[in-house]
């Protein structure tokens, strides 16, 4: 039987979409190529003349889709890199796993992959960090880029973090909190007030304050119990110093942040 020109490249494609669905709405290893080819209407020996193998298939939706996309159409939207974050964060990406970023769904199964996997999905994680840091505009080329890998760490963990955790609190997840703060972190803060920069001061503040009384109860339990070791008592005494440091540095960052709100 012949077919039309572009037939086997529209049916590659139409394998992968229905992949891509389902591997980021049941995972992976739950997935089958029988249910991908039943709900593709194709038949199972239909796969391999497309893909060698369903890792093969993984790599290939892996390459689809994402954040890339939310950035491309913020562009359009004139709503920039902040636009981009409130949308990968927003309940309805959130609810809607099947067509959303890959990276987040799947970031934790990926880890368990072949080596040429876990590479290719470092690639294209690459190339969004490359995107988010050409939409910052303070910093260096190095700085940019290692800000950006902070943001999209955070992102991605976030949404999965909304998607499961926070799953059973609709309201609680959809409130804004989440990509507020993300916002805040890239630096792009219009349009999100000044109740964001007070909310992430008080956080600071108060695990601040929390890690200097944890310290100063068992810091001092700690140094006397040691004292009978002289050998290790200036080390204690230096780790607990520490620990009280990063606490005050902690509410002095808090304080900066009050005074930009």
């Amino acid at each position: 039987m012949r077919y039309e020109k572009g037939h086997k490249d529209l049916t590659r494609q139409r394998i992968i979409e229905v992949a891509s669905k389902q591997f980021r709405e049941q995972g992976v290893a739950a997935v089958g190529l029988a249910g991908i080819m039943s709900d593709a209407g194709l038949t199972n020996g239909a796969f391999y003349a497309h893909f060698d193998s369903k890792e093969d298939l993984v790599r290939e939706v892996l390459s689809h889709a994402g954040f890339r996309n939310k950035l491309s159409k913020a562009a359009e939207n004139g709503t920039g890199l902040a636009g981009a974050i409130r949308d990968y964060l927003s309940p309805n990406h959130r609810d809607n796993p099947g067509r959303g970023c890959p990276t987040s769904a799947l970031v934790a199964e990926i880890a368990r992959h072949p080596k040429a996997t876990r590479d290719a999905f470092t690639g294209k994680v690459s190339d969004v960090i490359e995107l988010i840091a050409a939409g910052l505009t303070q910093g260096n080329d190095t700085e940019r880029r290692r800000k950006a890998v902070a943001i999209y760490a955070v992102m991605v963990g976030a949404l999965a973090l909304l998607a499961t955790a926070l799953n059973a609190a609709p309201a609680a997840a959809s409130g804004g909190a989440a990509p507020a703060a993300v916002v805040v972190a890239a630096g792009t803060t219009g349009g999100v007030g000044s109740a964001a920069l007070y909310a992430a001061a008080i956080a600071v503040a108060a695990s601040c304050i929390g890690a200097a009384w944890a310290v100063a109860y068992t810091g001092s339990a700690a140094l006397a119990a040691m004292s009978e070791r002289p050998e290790i008592f200036g080390r204690a005494m230096v780790v607990v110093g520490l620990a009280e440091g990063i606490a005050i540095y902690g509410l002095v960052i808090a304080v900066i942040l009050v005074g930009k709100a």
